[in-house]
Order: C-alpha cells, then sequence, then structure tokens
C-alpha cells in the first residue's frame, strides 16, 4: 500500500512539474498578417513651411476583413520608412507620423496621410521655398532616397504596405 501511494505521489508531482515546463515554455508569435489592409498610392504634396518642409503623403487604405480597424494609441504601431532597393528593408525614422485615432471600417476605403518633415538645405534653403525649380529638385531627390513606408499594428499583427510608386517630376 505505501509502494502504490508513492508511485501514485511520483505520478502526480511528475504530472504538475512536466505541465508547469509545458506552460512556460516560449510560445510562438503568430505571422505579420500583410493582407488584412491594402494600401494603394493616390497622391503626395510637399508644404513649404517654416520651420521645416513636410511632405504628405496620401493613401488608400482598403479593409478587406469583417472587422473594423482603428489605431487609437500610437504606442500600438510602428510605421517606418521602406528603402528604394526593395524587399524587406526598414529604416526607422521620426520624422515620420500619421493622424491619430483613425477608423477603418470592415469591407471600407478610407484617405489616410502620412506626413514627413524634412529639413531645409542649401539646395533648397529656406527663403526660396515658394520656387518651384528650387523645390522640384528638393523632391526629386528626397523620393529617390524613399522606397515607400510600412506600418506594422503590434496589436493585431497587421503589417500595412505602402507602396512608393511615386509620379515622375518634369521640369
Amino acid at each position: 500500500m505505501a509502494a502504490g501511494c508513492g508511485g501514485g505521489f511520483a505520478v502526480v508531482m511528475a504530472s504538475l512539474v512536466g505541465g508547469v515546463f509545458w506552460y512556460q515554455r516560449p510560445q510562438k508569435q503568430p505571422d505579420w498578417n500583410s493582407t488584412a489592409i491594402k494600401a494603394i498610392f493616390k497622391d503626395f504634396s510637399l508644404i513649404a513651411s517654416v520651420p521645416k518642409p513636410r511632405f504628405t503623403f496620401s493613401y488608400i487604405l482598403e479593409n478587406t476583413t469583417s472587422s473594423d480597424y482603428s489605431i487609437d494609441d500610437k504606442s500600438q504601431i510602428m510605421i517606418m520608412a521602406t528603402l528604394p532597393e526593395g524587399g524587406n528593408v526598414f529604416e526607422a525614422d521620426e520624422a515620420l507620423s500619421l493622424p491619430t485615432p483613425f477608423y477603418l471600417p470592415a469591407k471600407q476605403k478610407v484617405v489616410l496621410t502620412i506626413s514627413k518633415e524634412s529639413e531645409y538645405s542649401e539646395a533648397y534653403p529656406e527663403r526660396d521655398n515658394d520656387r518651384a525649380d528650387k523645390a522640384a529638385t528638393f523632391i526629386a531627390r528626397h523620393l529617390k532616397e524613399l522606397g515607400g513606408f510600412v506600418l506594422f499594428d503590434k496589436t493585431r499583427r497587421y503589417k500595412i504596405l505602402f507602396p512608393g510608386k511615386w509620379p515622375e517630376l518634369g521640369p
């Protein structure tokens, strides 16, 4: 009888210890969902404001899911620039911002604007902010260095790709 009680106790203890280790193992994160929200480039503009010029990029976002999507707090997201080389090369950029709160109903489309602050330079000084020729050169140089944007929603594990198919600038 003592052997049976001791064996039973050992089985229960082994099960408890095994259960604790099983539940404490690292959990695999789900993959990023890059099809839930789709973005199509709409247009961009340069606002030659003082003290810094600001680019605004407008996109049409489509919610392909049957659930509403919202960004209520900027801490739930991370927005980065993509490099023009393509692929999955991202660069953190504190000059990027989006309006919050943002709301996108299920199965609907909404326009979202991404802003990027820049700096005046010798090639485009603040005193020349009303000159179209200087602005065009400034815009062309900055757009060559930018492949688009990516937004990671850490709460829902959404990855939203904002393509950088910029129009060709004329003289």
